[in-house]
């Protein structure tokens, strides 16, 4: 294990896979949350406008339950599942479906909008 997969808690240097499942009971235990994207946010294509976003709108959308506002992780959940049933994808999905469309994180996320179609209720 390498130094950065472990990280300093509870007065002891411990594997962060270990770390992530304390803060994940602690947010249960402790009514707090912590949400974040698959494997992190792929800082070395920043600017690049290529990177599927999926995993940080579906962490979104948990943040949003969370929140008890459902309509809105629903809403994301729905235009992420319209977007790739329409084939328009990332290039990573693009390798793996037959006949899709790769498409720009940018325009990725525009199909996603433009499928979120029932606006949410605001306060809830």
């Amino acid at each position: 294990m390498e130094q950065a997969d472990k990280i300093w808690m509870d007065g002891k240097i411990v594997d962060w896979n270990d770390a992530h499942v304390h803060l994940i009971s602690n947010t249960l235990q402790y009514g707090f949350g912590v949400f974040e994207a698959t494997h992190g946010t792929a800082p070395k294509y920043a600017d690049k406008d290529v990177i599927n976003p999926s995993s940080v709108m579906l962490s979104g959308s948990m943040m949003f339950d969370f929140m008890g506002w459902k309509e809105v992780g629903h809403l994301i959940e729905e235009g992420i599942d319209r977007t790739i049933q329409q084939k328009r994808v990332t290039y990573d999905l693009e390798r793996l479906m037959p006949g899709a469309t790769k498409v720009s994180t940018s325009d990725f996320a525009t199909a996603i909008i433009d499928n979120m179609q029932t606006p949410a209720t605001v306060g809830r």
